[in-house]
């Protein structure tokens, strides 16, 4: 039984309330059967009786400390090791609500406390532990690591000096991220610091309650982008979001610009050469 899986439990909780005569022969079934002598092979399919799914239910209530007619535990990989001994029954990754923070100032706001970092340094937390009463007014959303890093060394506005940073990421940290965005009073000020490029514009707008995007100076944005061309083009034949919902007009110029220049500016280069950043509405 240690070899079963949380989608396994689940398959086997949902079984012995049906009562299916017969069965698919999955792998989970044909396990049982070779390993415990449960049910009888006809072709593709496992036969059942009555005394079959009461000794499943005995197996599993022995050997895992489960009772497959109550809802399964839920909670984190310690809360299902606590109820059952084997924090894998979890199937959500240990990490699916942890984010990453950051404060431009270095004096990371959170639950009524100041938690100094230094440059490049940050704070890893699950959201759900912040006190909902004390949510930041000012997030800012970093699409790349470095910058992410690095924010302390990027020149923004005094206005967003106490806000706080998380980063974007990907995949299972991107969505947490997406959670903790969606958790956030309607009255936040989010903020997308992105790429300027095709790409950036995509992920900024399509990020969710995203109210700002900060965006360099645009007379000296161009600066030092000569050589990425490629990318322009690659990015800019792959977006989608900018053929159903147009810009508001204050951004206009900068997409304008940008399909002018036919250029990217990365946050990195932005970083690098001490760009000046702007603070927009969207």
């Amino acid at each position: 039984m240690d070899q079963l899986k949380a989608k396994d439990i689940q398959v086997l909780s949902r079984a012995v309330k049906v009562v299916k005569p017969a069965v698919k022969l999955t792998a989970l079934w044909r396990y049982l059967n070779t390993e415990y002598g449960i049910g009888f092979v006809d072709k593709n399919n496992l036969n059942l009786s009555h005394t079959d799914y009461q000794h499943i239910r005995e197996l599993v209530q022995n050997e895992m400390n489960l009772d497959l007619f109550e809802p399964l535990p839920k909670g984190s990989r310690i809360d299902i090791a606590r109820a059952t001994g084997d924090e894998k029954l979890n199937a959500e990754a240990p990490g699916r609500h942890h984010i990453l923070l950051n404060s431009p100032s270095g004096q990371l706001a959170i639950n009524a406390q100041i938690i100094p970092l230094i440059i490049a340094a940050s704070y890893r937390l699950d959201w759900r532990e912040l006190d909902e009463k004390l949510f930041p007014k000012s997030i800012i959303v970093v699409e790349n690591l470095q910058a992410f890093d690095f924010i302390q060394k990027t020149v923004l506005p005094e206005s967003l000096q106490a806000s706080v940073v998380v980063y974007r990421g990907h995949n299972i940290s991107s969505k947490a991220v997406i959670d903790f965005l969606q958790a956030t009073p309607e009255n936040t000020q989010i903020v997308a610091f992105c790429d300027y490029d095709p790409k950036g514009f995509e992920i900024a707008l399509t990020t969710p309650k995203v109210s700002h995007i900060l965006l360099p100076e645009l007379e000296y944005a161009f600066n030092g982008a000569n050589g990425t061309r490629s990318r322009f083009d690659q990015q800019h034949a792959a977006i989608t979001h900018f053929s159903n919902k147009p810009l508001p007009a204050h951004l206009q110029p900068y997409w304008d610009e940008l399909m002018d220049q036919k250029l990217c500016v990365s946050q990195e280069l932005i970083l690098t050469s001490s760009k000046k950043l702007v603070l927009l509405g969207l």
